[in-house]
């Protein structure tokens, strides 16, 4: 399992490289998008309360102007992650391969891991004014198989006792957190049309980066991992 230690662990080190390089993307995006929301049109650039990541992904913002400088961060930063991140869950398989415990628990991860990141590519391939069923219907499928993907590494920690609990409650929280995010997308709770855009667009950067976080948080971790099974194998 540990013949090619720097091997399983440069993933790791990958994914923790781009969570920043995604975040740096996305910032950037922010600064480049070219005004407007469903609020108000005619706002001038980005707002952090009123403006949805899909936003940034418009091939003309609502203003009416040119995106193409923050549509291509967009896509870059959203491809780019979700590429490693194929990679990030299936190296977690294959660590977990051999133990038993963990065989099909982390193969359940993976798949959905996976999966998740695959339609989370095609999030910004279907930017949201040209294709906004396809858009959204990408968007629950990343959003939903993420959260079922989480559910199963939060099993893996909670039972390895060579990963600290701490690791299992920040996922515990991120699985929370998600799932009342997308329950004030799914369900009417009667508040007003703008009341709930304010809700949803905050609360889904809170929930993208929080998950982003805790997604390194693990990758790091998963590397301590590797070195306490070595430090116990010798």
């Amino acid at each position: 399992m540990f013949k090619n230690y720097n091997k399983n662990t440069r993933i790791y080190n990958l994914t923790i490289l781009f969570v920043l390089v995604y975040i740096a993307l996305l910032i950037l995006a922010m600064f480049t998008y070219t005004g407007g929301n469903e609020i108000d049109i005619n706002t001038k650039g980005y707002s952090f309360f009123s403006n949805y990541f899909s936003d940034l992904g418009r091939i003309k913002s609502y203003s009416g102007n040119n995106n193409i400088c923050s549509l291509c961060l967009f896509v870059t930063a959203l491809i780019s992650i979700n590429i490693i991140l194929i990679f990030f869950h299936r190296e977690i398989m294959l660590f977990f391969k051999n133990n038993p415990r963990f065989k099909l628990i982390s193969y359940l991860a993976s798949i959905f891991g996976i999966s998740s990141s695959i339609f989370a590519i095609f999030v910004p391939l279907f930017p949201e004014d040209i294709y906004p069923t396809q858009h959204i219907l990408v968007t629950m499928l990343f959003s939903n198989l993420l959260v079922i993907s989480f559910i199963f590494y939060a099993f893996i920690i909670r039972r390895d006792k060579l990963i600290p609990n701490y690791y299992f409650t920040l996922i515990l929280v991120y699985i929370i957190c998600l799932c009342i995010f997308l329950s004030f997308i799914m369900i009417d709770f009667g508040f007003s049309s703008n009341i709930l855009i304010y809700i949803q667009a905050t609360g889904q950067k809170i929930i993208i980066f929080f998950g982003f976080i805790c997604i390194a948080c693990l990758s790091y971790g998963m590397q301590n991992r590797i070195k306490l099974e070595i430090k116990e194998a010798n």
